[in-house]
């Protein structure tokens, strides 16, 4: 970012959520669990007028002064949930539950990307200096600025997660339970270089973007976008077994078997470790659909409480 370049920025928001839930014994074997949650929140405006976009970033030649977004994507926030508990045989020795819901990511939209958008022109402007001499210059004139500019149409993250699983007792204080779980994210604001160059066709159909080429805006350079651009998926399989407790002790072993699928990672450089923010393809996100850089295939855990011999008022010590 280039001297003279103001970057503080107060932008007051205010979410708001309401919720009603209700649990209904439909019969004396099934108790359903419903709600139905609406939440929504008001746009975060800078206080002194020093917010900017780009409304359209492949025509626009210059940022317009005013509010982030074109319209509020929270204003259809409708997140209903539906659970259920049902005694399989009737003697309380083998349940099947299940539930799923729908979720707001309120947060999504902004997060560390508001601060991306403090380095934005007319009140910011970056630059992107190649093999500078040294000393290092201390006022740059950007021919063809950089920017950090959100989606003026930004949509709203959300996602769904469900699960379904079966539990029986056995003898010897003993519980296993086998289950599903899964989820689904879409909208998930992503990084992706909303400048990019104009890629060319090869003679045999592929696509490839030259060293030299013309970007997709002329009026601008390397632009950092943050839009709604990725999503995710997560499916796995969830067993248990526990010995509750008696005769002085209890164990617990669990195991997961899970894969964990995206085309984004984060959206700044520390949000991740071994592999970029941007896609290859800024054309094709969809491309970068792969292993999440965080999936665990497998999980093991186990756990135990053994209560030592001694007084029972207080066994670990005796007294």
């Amino acid at each position: 970012t280039v001297p003279g370049s103001t970057l503080d920025r107060v932008r007051p928001s205010t979410l708001f959520g309401f919720y009603v839930q209700d649990d209904y014994r439909a019969t004396d074997r099934l108790t359903l669990n419903l709600g139905l949650r609406y939440e929504f929140y008001t746009i975060p405006s800078e206080k002194f007028g020093l917010d900017s976009t780009l409304h359209d970033i492949v025509r626009d030649t210059e940022f317009t002064v005013g509010p982030l977004f074109a319209k509020n994507p929270s204003l259809k926030n409708w997140a209903p949930r539906l659970g259920f508990a049902w005694d399989v045989n009737g003697d309380g020795r083998m349940a099947l539950r299940g539930g799923a819901g729908l979720y707001h990511d309120t947060d999504g939209p902004f997060n560390s990307a508001l601060g991306q958008a403090a380095s934005v022109p007319p009140f910011a402007v970056s630059a992107t200096i190649a093999n500078p001499a040294f000393p290092r210059p201390v006022s740059l004139t950007a021919s063809a600025p950089s920017a950090r500019p959100l989606d003026y149409n930004i949509k709203q993250p959300y996602g769904a997660t469900f699960n379904v699983n079966l539990q029986r007792e056995l003898p010897g204080q003993m519980t296993v339970t086998v289950g599903y779980a899964g989820s689904r994210a879409y909208n998930l604001v992503a990084a992706v270089e909303g400048n990019p160059n104009v890629p060319q066709i090869s003679a045999d159909g592929s696509k490839f973007f030259p060293a030299v080429a013309v970007r997709r805006n002329p009026a601008f350079g390397p632009i950092d976008y943050r839009t709604s651009a990725a999503r995710s998926e997560y499916n796995s399989l969830q067993l248990s077994a526990q010995k509750r407790f008696s005769q002085r002790y209890q164990i617990q072993a669990t195991y997961t078997l899970a894969k964990s699928m995206d085309n984004m990672q984060g959206q700044l450089g520390f949000d991740v470790n071994n592999s970029p923010i941007f896609p290859q393809d800024p054309y094709d996100r969809d491309r970068e659909w792969a292993a999440s850089d965080f999936d665990g295939r497998h999980v093991a855990t186990t756990n135990f409480v053994w209560d030592l011999p001694g007084d029972a008022a207080n066994p670990l010590t005796g007294g």
